[in-house]
């Protein structure tokens, strides 16, 4: 049974790891999602990528952002704005997570 750990919580996010299965939960906006570690991994990769785009943006205009998962991608519509906000809830969550792994182990 999976008991999750809140890495991250704000009022529009928050960011929850199973230390067991490795599974992470991501509820950002109105959307709520579930990564494992591979494509957690690669929401952060995606998300690094936009927000270069995101930073050189003039527009703060909506755009479908996809991540993929499992046999298919999950897609957000998100602002520039709001892609650097993902990021760096994501960016927190996963060095809170890697904080606690660290702790856990000693």
């Amino acid at each position: 049974m999976c008991e999750p750990i809140v890495l991250y919580r704000e009022s529009n996010a928050v960011v929850m790891r199973c230390p067991d299965c490795g599974i992470t939960q991501l509820a950002f906006g109105t959307g709520h999602h579930i990564f494992d570690e591979k494509e957690f991994a690669q929401l952060r990769e995606k998300l690094a990528e936009e927000s270069k785009n995101a930073r050189l943006s003039l527009s703060p205009s909506q755009k479908k952002f996809s991540v993929p998962i499992k046999d298919h991608y999950s897609r957000l519509w998100l602002s520039a704005n709001e892609v650097l906000e993902l990021r760096n809830v994501v960016e927190q969550a996963a060095w809170i997570g890697m904080v606690k792994g660290i702790l856990e182990s000693e």
